[in-house]
């Protein structure tokens, strides 16, 4: 890697996400940006006038489809690159490091400079107009996509993505041609050493040598799990507005309840996004794994903090389901307590650590028993999140989440702690999606019950009848 003047002491940590590069124009009228950030939520499900029916078949296949978004004209897209300011940076060797990074990656990717493509008749480097766009994998896993964007040699993506490591090495850049008429054809490909980068520092503005040839211009900022979990809350009312990310759970459940006399006590914000992602998302290929625009993300934050009943999660609004996955990752995350309170994690970690291979049963009955003595919103709150996330696993052969990927994806937020961890210890990953996996194991189907069909099997019929019968009465201590 060869040093290019990085300018990174003029970059502070707090602004980084928020910072704006563009023309004198843009900056002078920051409500032109932010409505066109309003626009960007609300646009159709075409790309280039590709009918929405396309981009829907497009969504299920196997190949890293891009977000749907409406491709803007070059001219409104401009950025201004000084590429004195950015680490010329290039990964000769694949990343063999034994332990990976945690915590979230914040990454801008800027734009693509120097994407010349070759003519496959004249074999003659030509300006072409194409449609490009990236998608970003973490030790080969998609992790995020973004919009296709259209140009011949500048390609200004300008979309920010938040990351969720779990002892990943390798972030790998790479940016393909989209047509709807032919399969995706990967163009360039460029990586980076997690390892090697953040253990220099939290924060890079890079220059990001691809092959087979030009550059693209990236951020980053990385959060370690300290940070990440501190469960630091936030104060009871922003603006005279009731606080919902970082608030305490009873509180929001109690609150809400006013309104709305008799419902479980479920956060409105999860049983919305839960019901839209059980409406159109359960198909999707990497579901909970991928992630939206990190701006999207936020403007849908925002229009919870103000009314979590009206906010509008229809296609039209929100094309993107991962953008709707991301806010209830971060509800989760940002919880002062987790749901999985430090008490009861401990006791379903130690559980776990004392399961009978040849008692299946018992080992059920112990862990449900744990459960049960949640507070009365994170019980009701689990039941309901557990319900949905076995849903999602019994389309595993469509959205390819299986119980330990989205145990990957999730158990960290439900049950991780910062203040559970000694100084000179690291937070540990691994007993979160252990825990989340083997409850997703023995999780019935929602509407199943000691009435539901039986195997031919008497010791699995057996072993189904007592689940189904503790998870049925969480389920009652939920709805009362």
């Amino acid at each position: 890697m060869a040093a290019g003047g990085p300018r990174m002491s003029s970059l502070p940590v707090r602004s980084l996400s928020s910072q704006h590069i563009g023309g004198p124009s843009s900056i002078r009228s920051p409500s032109v940006r932010r409505m066109r950030q309003l626009l960007e939520l609300t646009q159709g499900a075409g790309v280039g006038g590709v009918p929405g029916s396309v981009m829907a078949a497009l969504a299920g296949h196997q190949s890293p489809a891009p977000t749907p978004s409406t491709t803007l004209p070059r001219a409104h897209r401009q950025i201004d690159i000084n590429p004195a300011e950015y680490t010329k940076y290039k990964l000769d060797k694949p990343v063999v490091d034994a332990v990976g990074m945690s915590g979230m990656l914040w990454i801008h990717l800027l734009a693509g400079r120097g994407l010349r493509a070759m003519s496959e008749t004249s074999q003659i480097q030509q300006p072409l107009i194409r449609d490009l766009y990236c998608v970003l994998e973490c030790d080969r896993i998609h992790k995020a996509r973004t919009v296709v964007r259209s140009g011949d040699l500048q390609f200004d993506w300008d979309e920010s993505f938040e990351l969720d490591l779990v002892c990943n090495k390798q972030l790998d850049v790479l940016v393909y041609s989209w047509d709807p008429q032919h399969r995706h054809k990967l163009c360039y490909r460029g990586a980076l050493s997690l390892t090697t980068l953040l253990r220099q520092s939290p924060i890079h503005q890079l220059a990001l040598k691809v092959e087979p040839r030009g550059t693209i211009y990236l951020r980053l900022r990385h959060t370690d799990p300290f940070q990440l979990f501190r469960r630091r809350g936030l104060p009871s009312l922003r603006g005279n507005v009731p606080a919902l990310f970082g608030a305490d759970l009873e509180t929001v459940v109690t609150r809400e309840s006013k309104g709305a006399p008799g419902c479980a006590p479920v956060p409105i914000i999860l049983r919305r996004c839960v019901e839209e992602v059980e409406r159109r998302g359960l198909d999707i290929i990497g579901l909970y794994r991928l992630c939206g625009s990190a701006t999207k993300k936020r403007l849908l934050r925002e229009a919870f903090e103000r009314n979590s009943r009206a906010v509008e999660l229809t296609p039209e609004h929100v094309p993107d389901i991962n953008v709707i996955t991301g806010v209830l990752k971060d509800y989760l995350r940002e919880l002062p307590e987790p749901l999985f309170t430090k008490c009861l994690f401990q006791m379903t970690v130690d559980a776990l650590g004392v399961c009978l291979p040849d008692d299946p049963e018992g080992n059920a009955k112990l862990m449900l028993s744990i459960l049960d003595c949640l507070p009365r919103a994170n019980r009701a709150t689990l039941v309901f999140l557990l319900d949905h996330l076995s849903l999602v696993v019994s389309a595993s052969e469509r959205n390819k989440m299986s119980a330990q990927a989205l145990a990957t994806a999730l158990g960290p937020p439900l049950m991780l702690h910062s203040a559970s961890v000694g100084a000179n210890e690291e937070i540990d990953h691994a007993q979160p999606i252990a825990v989340l996996k083997y409850l997703l194991q023995i999780w019935p189907q929602p509407g199943s019950g000691p009435g539901a069909p039986t195997s031919g099997n008497k010791i699995v019929d057996w072993f189904n009848y007592r689940t189904d019968w503790l998870t049925l009465q969480l389920r009652v201590n939920y709805s009362s």
